[in-house]
């Protein structure tokens, strides 16, 4: 009896550590597109040595990219206005859309 238990845990644990391995459970992300584009901006300007603080607000890190990167302040406040159009404000499902376009256009550009 002991053996089957000790068999029946064992077996459970490796299922659990493989279950996780392959992402089974791993949290889904329930992140808007708004806010996944978002990430990959800031993803990109930590990739340039500018990594954005916690507490940090969108429009302040917009100005803190502009004062380090002057060439790119103009797209990076564009792509910020944008992100907090969508995210802020009431765009209905067609001008989300839009928004949403327009932000991964000024994202690639920088």
């Amino acid at each position: 009896m002991r053996v089957a238990l000790v068999f029946g845990g064992l077996f459970s644990l490796i299922l659990l550590i493989w279950l996780i391995l392959l992402g089974y459970l791993r949290p889904a992300d329930n992140a808007s597109p708004a806010l996944k584009l978002y990430r990959k901006l800031c993803s990109k300007m930590e990739k340039k040595g500018l990594k954005r603080p916690v507490d940090s607000t969108p429009n302040h890190f917009s100005q803190m990219v502009a004062e380090n990167f002057p060439d790119q302040g103009e797209d990076i406040r564009e792509a910020t206005q944008l992100y907090e159009a969508i995210t802020y404000g009431k765009p209905s499902s067609e001008q989300e859309v839009s928004l949403l376009r327009r932000l991964k256009t000024a994202i690639g550009r920088i």
